[in-house]
């Protein structure tokens, strides 16, 4: 659940800035309309019985010019699009920082719980066809938000199955 909750995070920080129908796509992008706007990517190494490190990476296009656009082959936004104004990158960091130390602490405290309804509320997938590829097994179904561990609930066959990863 720890992308969820950076992802979180991330929509608060931007809201500071005034950017509002940011949206989350399980497990770890925030798109605006159907653009990725953001992607969170987490590395956890531990040891047995030891400690446990992790490093989260986030990717937030803020400015792109239509060079770097027209070598993606998806839908991606800026913020500077989105939000009608040149963001300083500063400003930008120092509230998604400031967001992360917050939610952290409580996502600590308290588990993805104190999350799952926002996060709910932000789900760009809900009640969305949506396919999951799991190597070699590909589960096609409508997704239907998330369980309070963070596993995406799809509806398939009769049933909804968990998934943690895909």
């Amino acid at each position: 659940a720890l992308s969820l909750v950076v992802g979180v995070a991330l929509i608060a920080a931007l809201e500071k800035h005034g950017i509002d129908d940011v949206r989350l796509k399980w497990p770890n992008d925030l798109v605006y309309g159907p653009a990725k706007l953001a992607g969170i990517l987490i590395e956890m190494r531990s040891e047995a019985g030891g400690p446990c490190v992790t490093v989260i990476g986030i990717g937030l296009n803020i400015f792109m010019s239509e060079f770097a656009r027209s070598l993606i082959d998806r839908p991606v936004e800026d913020l500077s699009q989105v939000s009608g104004q040149r963001l300083s990158r500063q400003a930008v960091a120092q509230n998604v920082v400031a967001a992360l130390a917050r939610e952290l602490e409580i996502f600590s405290q308290s588990g993805f719980g104190a999350y799952r309804d926002r996060w709910l509320a932000l789900d760009a997938l809900a009640n969305k066809e949506v396919a999951i590829n799991l190597g070699p097994r590909i589960v096609r179904g409508v997704a239907r938000g998330v369980d309070e561990h963070g596993a995406i609930l799809i509806e398939h066959e009769g049933r909804r199955e968990r998934f943690l990863a895909g």
